[in-house]
């Protein structure tokens, strides 16, 4: 019982320490794979206050898409670049990678593009800001 009771304090330590995992890199890369299954609702979930009417701009342009540019949009992959990130006091840069991958899950070839993804601390998590023209 006595080890149950430490090892469960133990890991209320460990996630009140580490925000639960929430950290820039994390925030980011959910956010990616959201926007790369074109799942708004997730999305929305690691984009800033501010950034929700941006997000709702994006999702209404991808439903206003035809069929042929739905299956182009869906060949795009995101990377994150490991090294590249940046914080500083209660907001970071991640540079990533965006790469295409054809339908048999091979590179498209072409330089990947490179882009940077802004993020704020709201609620003491992590939040990507949107700007518009900002690539997806």
């Amino acid at each position: 019982m006595k080890q149950i009771l430490l090892f469960s304090l133990i890991i209320v330590v460990v996630l009140s320490v580490t925000g639960c995992g929430n950290n820039p890199k994390t925030a980011a890369r959910q956010f990616l794979t959201a926007m790369e299954q074109h799942n708004f609702v997730s999305a929305a979930k690691y984009v800033s206050k501010d950034s929700q009417e941006t997000l709702e701009y994006i999702k209404e342009r991808f439903d206003s898409m035809t069929t042929v540019e739905r299956q182009d949009n869906a060949k795009k992959k995101y990377k994150i670049t490991e090294t590249e990130i940046e914080v500083s006091g209660e907001s970071a840069t991640v540079t990533y990678q965006e790469s295409t991958i054809t339908t048999n899950g091979s590179s498209a070839g072409g330089q990947p593009y490179t882009g940077v993804l802004k993020l704020i601390t709201e609620n003491s998590e992590w939040k990507v800001i949107l700007e518009p023209g900002s690539g997806f």
